[in-house]
């Protein structure tokens, strides 16, 4: 690609792809990042993981920002999107803390 050409910009329904694909990658991530945590998994690779779904995060942000000064786009799918992610990992968090907390209470 010659270098003062720019990529063209995806269209709507690509774009809404990719932003879905980002938020799998990321959720996904997070779910690696706690179980290797929870591990006392601390080395470079649980550290790259963290930095991955940062870059991602950032790159979500930046889709947005961008999208705010497109008004064809509209952001509400965007912002249910990335409420839904949260409250899914959420969700699957505390069902798992509910788990350990019953594996305590019988161990006892």
């Amino acid at each position: 690609m010659d270098p003062q050409e720019e990529p063209e910009p995806l269209s709507r329904d690509e774009a809404e792809v990719d932003e879905q694909e980002m938020l799998n990658r990321i959720a996904k991530n997070m779910r690696s990042a706690e179980t290797r945590l929870a591990n006392k998994e601390l080395g470079e690779d649980t550290k790259q993981v963290q930095r991955d779904i940062l870059q991602d995060l950032d790159r979500l942000i930046d889709q947005d920002q961008k999208s705010d000064q497109n008004p064809s786009s509209s952001l509400n799918d965007k912002n249910t999107s990335a409420s839904q992610l949260g409250k899914n990992y959420q969700g699957k968090q505390s069902a798992q803390s509910r788990k350990q907390d019953g594996k305590k209470t019988e161990n006892k």
